[in-house]
């Protein structure tokens, strides 16, 4: 005990790297966690889920921001309401055409904060699968 205190004070010992969770956010339309067996679903199974469960923190008392798809994503992302921000109140998205590309009129503004930018200021790498 009084060894490794004195290699700990003289500088021999290696600095701890701070270990950072893994973070895997699953958005399924429809849904519900009723759904995956690692919450009772008797008729089937759903192996990979319940082990990332099992592994992980779940989250088990959450609201959806809006009962359709663009709102929810876009609370989730940017931590406010719906309805805080333009594309949050479009259902169905619009498009726009400019000079003949096709390029959306709604959509965040690239400076504003989300989740995955506050994730990447923290050294996170992120990336986005599906829509």
């Amino acid at each position: 005990m009084v060894a490794g205190a004195v290699v700990a004070s003289t500088g021999f010992s290696r600095p701890q790297s701070r270990r950072r969770p893994n973070v895997l956010f699953i958005l399924a339309d429809d849904l519900g966690y009723g759904d995956l067996s690692c919450f009772g679903r008797p008729d089937y199974t759903t192996p990979n889920l319940d082990r990332l469960a099992q592994q992980g923190i779940r989250f088990t008392n959450a609201y959806s921001a809006s009962p359709v798809c663009t709102p929810t994503r876009c609370a989730f992302i940017t931590g406010r309401y719906p309805a805080r921000t333009p594309i949050g109140l479009e259902e169905p998205l619009a498009w726009k055409r400019n000079l003949g590309d096709r390029i959306s009129s709604a959509g965040l503004p690239p400076e504003h904060p989300t989740i995955a930018s506050l994730l990447k200021n923290n050294g996170y790498e992120t990336s986005l699968v599906g829509k």
